[in-house]
C-alpha cells in the first residue's frame, strides 16, 4: 500500500541500478493485465511470518521478525559498507 508519509522526513527517494530497473520491467511484462493498484509480489505479512516460523523451526534457528531481515543491510555490522547483494549472497 502506498500512502502519504506521516512526516516530511519520511519521504524517501530510492534509487535502483539500471540493471535492476530492467529486471523489474521484464518481470512486470510477465503479468497479464497488471493494474496500478495490484501487488507486484503477491505475498502478505502473515505469509512471510508463517514461512519464517516454519523455516526457523525446521532449521533450529532462533526466530526473528520479518522486519528484522532489513537490518543487516540498513545497519551494517562492520566498518565497511555492505551492499544488499553481499548480504543476500551471505544469506544464501
Amino acid at each position: 500500500m502506498i500512502s502519504t508519509p506521516k512526516t516530511k522526513n519520511s519521504i524517501r527517494t530510492v534509487t535502483m541500478p539500471k540493471f535492476l530497473c530492467d529486471e523489474m520491467q521484464d518481470c512486470l511484462k510477465l503479468y497479464y493485465s497488471l493494474q496500478p493498484d495490484d501487488r507486484i509480489f503477491p505475498v502478505t505479512k502473515y505469509y512471510l511470518n508463517h514461512e519464517m516460523e516454519r523455516g526457523c523451526k525446521a532449521s533450529g534457528v532462533k526466530k526473528i521478525r520479518v522486519h528484522d531481515l532489513r537490518h543487516p543491510y540498513v545497519k551494517p555490522t562492520t566498518k565497511k559498507i555492505i551492499t544488499f547483494f553481499e548480504v543476500f549472497r551471505a544469506a544464501s
